[in-house]
């Protein structure tokens, strides 16, 4: 029996954890339907390899910015619903359009800004090979800001990887301990003779 206490006492502590993937296309097989025109528009027909709507790299379906390339920026917010949860990001990918190698600039911050808990300048984008894949995995209560920008026009987002995790309240990781401590006193005294 104590056995199984001391080994559920792991899971008490970490909390619960809820896993997403924001995925803003067909995932990673091509589309079937696409238009005859490359913005979307005209009347739809079956998809071949140049008529992708989303041509960023091997990505299809995308998040980017309105605007032009040289002067664009884009912000998602991934935010806990119950204050003082923590948001982690594991990964997510960028693509190039249209099937092209370009740069930008990727920041992560904690929702309220400061310094960045993640950064990266430089080309994303492989030709119509790949996307470029970046595993930050870093955490902040309340939830995280994801910027790209200078090309976030030309540059998409997609598969973006996160979790949720309740925080235990101090409260409730003080009527924890409370608790251990009386097990732990329990114990010893069933031990003694």
């Amino acid at each position: 029996m104590n056995r199984t206490l001391f080994c559920l006492l792991p899971v008490c502590l970490a909390g619960s954890a809820h896993a997403a993937v924001l995925d803003f296309g067909n995932g990673p097989t091509p589309p079937s339907q696409c238009t005859l025109a490359l913005d979307g528009s005209g009347p739809l027909t079956a998809c071949t390899v140049t008529t992708y709507i989303s041509q960023y790299n091997n990505l299809y379906g995308v998040l980017w910015a309105d605007g032009g390339d040289g002067n664009s920026f884009a912000r998602i917010e991934i935010k806990a619903l119950v204050p003082g949860d923590s948001v982690s990001l594991t990964g997510l990918d960028l693509g190039a359009w249209s099937n092209n190698t370009l740069g930008t600039t990727l920041n992560v911050y904690a929702i309220g800004g400061g310094a960045p808990l993640f950064s990266y300048t430089g080309l994303v984008g492989n030709s119509n090979i790949a996307a470029t894949h970046f595993a930050p995995n870093i955490s902040a209560a309340g939830g995280l800001w994801i910027d790209w920008q200078l090309s976030a026009y030309n540059v998409g987002i997609d598969n973006i990887e996160y979790s949720v995790s309740a925080v235990p309240e101090p409260a409730a990781a003080g009527t924890l301990l409370v608790g251990l401590a009386g097990l732990a006193a329990w114990l010893h005294r069933r031990r003694q003779p």
